[in-house]
This record gives C-alpha cells, structure tokens and sequence, in this order.
C-alpha cells in the first residue's frame, strides 16, 4: 500500500468513526484530569461530605436515644428482678397483694422486650451507617470503572471491532453505570430523605418517649448511694410498696406503650422509609439516566 493510499485508508477510517473518536478523547481527557485532581469541584460533588456528615448525624442522634433506652431498661429491670427474688420481695409479693406481683411481673417482661427492641434499632441503625460509609468511599472508584469501562468499549470497537468483547464491556457498562447512580445517589439520599421524612414525623415522638422512660426511671430506681445493689433494688422496691395498685398499672402500661411504640417508629424510619426511597431515588435515576443510551452505540458494535 503506497503512501497515498494509506493516507486516503486513513482519512476515510477517521471520518467513519469520527464521533467515536471524540467521546474517546474526551473520556480518556476527563479520566486524566479527574485522576489527578484537576476537576477539584467535581471531585467535591463525587464526595458529598456534607451529605455523609448530615447522615452519620441523623444516624448517631437516634443511636444516642437507642442506647439511653437501653440503660434505663436495663437497670429497672435489674432492680425488678433483684427486688422480686430478694427476702422484701418475696413478703412484698406475699404481704401486698399477688395481683400487683403479677403485675410487676409483667413489667418486667416488658422491660425485657424493650431491651430487645432497642438492641434491634442500633442493629439497624449500624447497618445504616455502614452503607453510608460504603457508598461515600466507593461512588467515586465507580465513577471512574464507568469511565474506563466506556474507554475500553470504544476503543475495542475502533480497534479490535470483536463482538465478544464489546458485548461483554457493553453489560460491565451496563452493571457499572447502575452500581454507581445505586451508591452515589439512591443510597445516601435515601438514608437523607429518611431523616427528614424522621424530623418532621417521628422525632418528637422519639424524644417524647424517651423522656417518659426516663422520668419513670427515675421515679422507680433509687438514687440513694448503696455499695450493695441488692439493698439499691429493695429502696426501689420499698416505693412500690407505697404507691397504689393504680398507679403501678400505670407505669406499667406506660412502659408497655412506649415498647410497642417503639417498635412502630424504628420500623418506619429504619427500614420502611429507607427501602422506599431507595427503591424510588434509584428507578428514578435509571429512567432519567437511561444507561442504554450512554452506550447507544453498542447494539451497532455486536
């Protein structure tokens, strides 16, 4: 092939793949200057450390109020326990009134179910803030496989032009462009959308719940200083023996709601509200985004 028509070989090659020359070079300049920080603003975005800090935020308040929970149920019910097998509490239970021991007895149980439901919201609330960390560390690496992905698609179409292999980086495309909209969009926001959602809804309610606790924590356990929990558990115990059957029905039931309550709000916003937003934000950024475009030039290439 002589000079001249190797000339003219070429210029027709550069005008037929003309365009896809120009989403190469572009790619692979993009790549270039975002690998070496000179895309500092979007490099910003790809983080999203405000957002990640307003969820690792939302996360930590109510894993705060989980774990406050969790001691005030814990020492009412070690002191309930204490108190009811104790030498006072067996005459109590005797001398008082066997209904109200039943009672008691109940509210310890309930305590116990509390205990369990608060140990299940900061399971809940860790695995939250594992995604979250996840999806801040690994959104943008890829964004980059995107990229690279995309280089290599097109670069295997102007040069090696095999349909195995521009099939196969056409669905690693396909799975990278889905993996990344997934972890740098639907999962944070959801989690934030979910703390809003959370803010406005149950917050209050939240809180509200857990100063009731605390208040009866505090009515029902003694403060008086003891070396001996035991003779800390039978003071305790000592008040119940003057409050009236009333108003142990009372704490009683107020315990009781605060548990099921419990249960209705960490469903809510630690599992109903963050799949949800999770499955909208990302069909919404599927459709918005549609990825068969971005490789539109696949199906010409198999």
């Amino acid at each position: 092939m002589s000079k001249t028509e190797f000339s003219q070989s070429m210029h027709r090659y550069v005008g037929q793949n003309k365009f896809t020359l120009l989403k190469l070079v572009a790619l692979v300049a993009f790549l270039l200057l975002l690998q070496f920080n000179q895309l500092v603003f979007l490099a910003d975005w790809f983080k999203m450390s405000s957002l990640y800090l307003h969820n690792q935020s939302y996360l930590s308040s109510v894993r705060a109020v989980a774990n406050t929970d969790i001691l005030n149920f814990t020492e009412l019910l070690a002191v309930t326990e204490i108190a009811s097998s104790s030498t006072v509490g067996v005459s109590f239970f005797a001398s008082f009134n066997v209904d109200i021991g039943n009672v008691l007895q109940s509210f310890a149980s309930l305590l116990e179910q509390g205990i369990g439901v608060q140990l299940a919201s900061l399971a809940a609330l860790e695995i939250l803030a594992l995604l979250n960390d996840l999806s801040y560390w690994v959104s943008p690496l890829l964004f980059k496989l995107v990229l690279l992905t995309s280089i290599l698609y097109y670069v295997a179409k102007l040069l090696l032009r095999s349909q195995s292999i521009s099939s196969t980086l056409y669905h690693v495309g396909k799975v990278a462009v889905a993996m990344f909209l997934l972890a740098h969009i639907a999962l944070p926001y959801s989690i934030h959308l979910s703390s809003l959602v959370s803010q406005e809804l149950t917050q209050e309610k939240r809180q509200n719940l857990s100063n009731v606790l605390q208040n009866t924590h505090n009515e029902l356990v003694s403060h008086k200083q003891h070396t001996d929990f035991k003779e800390h558990a039978e003071d305790s115990l000592h008040y119940l023996k003057s409050m009236t059957r009333k108003h142990i029905t009372h704490k009683v039931s107020t315990v009781s709601k605060h548990v099921f309550t419990s249960i209705a709000l960490n469903v809510f916003d630690l599992l109903i509200m963050p799949i949800l937003l999770l499955v909208l934000l990302y069909k919404g950024c599927m459709r918005i985004i549609p990825v068969n475009e971005i490789y539109r030039d696949a199906k010409s290439a198999l």
